[in-house]
Protein backbone atom coordinates (compact mmCIF):
# COMPACT_ATOMS: atom_id res chain seq x y z
CA UNK A 1 0.00 0.00 0.00
CA UNK A 2 1.38 3.42 -0.88
CA UNK A 3 1.70 6.28 1.59
CA UNK A 4 -1.30 8.65 1.25
CA UNK A 5 -0.77 12.40 0.87
CA UNK A 6 -2.25 14.21 3.87
CA UNK A 7 -0.23 17.43 3.63
CA UNK A 8 -2.26 20.64 3.67
CA UNK A 9 -4.78 22.46 5.85
CA UNK A 10 -7.20 20.60 8.09
CA UNK A 11 -9.89 21.57 10.59
CA UNK A 12 -9.93 19.45 13.72
CA UNK A 13 -13.24 19.19 15.57
CA UNK A 14 -12.47 18.06 19.10
CA UNK A 15 -14.85 16.85 21.77
CA UNK A 16 -12.72 16.77 24.93
CA UNK A 17 -14.08 15.62 28.27
CA UNK A 18 -13.30 17.39 31.53
CA UNK A 19 -14.83 16.63 34.92
CA UNK A 20 -17.83 14.93 33.31
CA UNK A 21 -18.43 17.75 30.81
CA UNK A 22 -17.92 17.45 27.03
CA UNK A 23 -16.63 20.44 25.08
CA UNK A 24 -16.64 21.15 21.37
CA UNK A 25 -13.72 23.05 19.87
CA UNK A 26 -12.03 23.70 16.53
CA UNK A 27 -8.35 23.81 15.65
CA UNK A 28 -6.80 24.74 12.29
CA UNK A 29 -3.88 22.47 11.45
CA UNK A 30 -1.29 22.81 8.69
CA UNK A 31 0.48 19.53 7.97
CA UNK A 32 3.74 19.16 6.05
CA UNK A 33 4.52 15.62 5.00
CA UNK A 34 7.87 13.98 4.29
CA UNK A 35 7.15 10.36 3.39
CA UNK A 36 5.57 8.94 6.54
CA UNK A 37 6.85 11.77 8.80
CA UNK A 38 4.64 14.75 9.62
CA UNK A 39 5.41 18.24 10.93
CA UNK A 40 3.30 21.34 11.10
CA UNK A 41 1.50 23.80 13.31
CA UNK A 42 -1.92 24.41 14.77
CA UNK A 43 -3.96 27.30 16.18
CA UNK A 44 -7.15 27.07 18.26
CA UNK A 45 -10.11 28.64 16.40
CA UNK A 46 -12.93 27.84 18.85
CA UNK A 47 -12.36 27.18 22.55
CA UNK A 48 -14.06 23.89 23.49
CA UNK A 49 -15.37 25.23 26.81
CA UNK A 50 -16.49 28.78 25.96
CA UNK A 51 -17.55 28.09 22.34
CA UNK A 52 -15.86 31.39 21.42
CA UNK A 53 -12.65 32.20 19.57
CA UNK A 54 -9.68 32.61 21.92
CA UNK A 55 -8.96 36.21 22.94
CA UNK A 56 -5.41 35.75 21.64
CA UNK A 57 -5.28 32.92 19.04
CA UNK A 58 -1.48 33.25 18.75
CA UNK A 59 -1.21 32.24 22.41
CA UNK A 60 -2.66 28.86 21.37
CA UNK A 61 -0.14 28.30 18.56
CA UNK A 62 1.52 24.90 18.72
CA UNK A 63 3.93 22.85 16.66
CA UNK A 64 3.27 19.23 15.80
CA UNK A 65 5.20 16.15 14.85
CA UNK A 66 3.70 12.91 13.75
CA UNK A 67 3.76 9.83 11.63
CA UNK A 68 1.65 7.84 9.19
CA UNK A 69 1.52 4.09 9.71
CA UNK A 70 0.66 2.13 6.55
CA UNK A 71 0.31 -1.65 6.50
CA UNK A 72 0.73 -3.98 3.55
CA UNK A 73 -1.65 -6.49 5.12
CA UNK A 74 -4.18 -4.37 7.06
CA UNK A 75 -6.75 -1.99 5.51
CA UNK A 76 -6.48 0.96 7.95
CA UNK A 77 -3.92 3.77 7.71
CA UNK A 78 -3.10 5.08 11.20
CA UNK A 79 -2.16 8.68 11.99
CA UNK A 80 -0.31 9.86 15.10
CA UNK A 81 0.37 13.53 15.91
CA UNK A 82 1.81 15.18 19.03
CA UNK A 83 1.03 18.82 19.86
CA UNK A 84 3.61 21.02 21.64
CA UNK A 85 2.30 24.46 22.65
CA UNK A 86 4.76 27.27 21.98
CA UNK A 87 3.63 29.52 24.90
CA UNK A 88 3.46 26.89 27.68
CA UNK A 89 4.12 23.23 28.37
CA UNK A 90 0.68 21.92 27.26
CA UNK A 91 0.91 18.79 25.12
CA UNK A 92 -1.63 16.53 23.41
CA UNK A 93 -1.45 13.25 21.51
CA UNK A 94 -3.85 12.66 18.62
CA UNK A 95 -4.37 9.23 17.07
CA UNK A 96 -6.74 8.32 14.31
CA UNK A 97 -7.68 6.34 11.23
CA UNK A 98 -7.48 7.98 7.79
CA UNK A 99 -10.52 7.62 5.51
CA UNK A 100 -10.02 5.80 2.18
CA UNK A 101 -10.22 9.12 0.26
CA UNK A 102 -7.56 10.70 2.58
CA UNK A 103 -9.86 13.64 3.41
CA UNK A 104 -10.98 12.71 6.94
CA UNK A 105 -9.38 11.40 10.13
CA UNK A 106 -11.41 10.02 13.04
CA UNK A 107 -9.83 9.23 16.37
CA UNK A 108 -8.98 10.25 19.91
CA UNK A 109 -7.00 12.79 21.89
CA UNK A 110 -5.38 12.75 25.32
CA UNK A 111 -3.60 15.75 26.81
CA UNK A 112 -1.25 16.78 29.58
CA UNK A 113 -4.15 18.18 31.66
CA UNK A 114 -5.50 14.64 31.98
CA UNK A 115 -8.39 15.17 29.55
CA UNK A 116 -9.37 12.84 26.74
CA UNK A 117 -11.88 12.92 23.94
CA UNK A 118 -12.74 12.18 20.37
CA UNK A 119 -11.65 14.04 17.24
CA UNK A 120 -12.74 14.36 13.63
CA UNK A 121 -10.50 16.12 11.12
CA UNK A 122 -11.52 17.32 7.68
CA UNK A 123 -9.06 18.35 4.96
CA UNK A 124 -9.92 21.81 3.61
CA UNK A 125 -6.95 22.55 1.32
Amino acid sequence: MSVPDIGGTWILYGMPQQEGQTGSGQVEITIRQYGTDLTGNMVQKIDPWTQAPPADPEATRASLVGRIYVSETQPATLIEMVRFNEQNDFKAIFTGILSPDSREINGHVVNSRGNLGSIRMEKVA
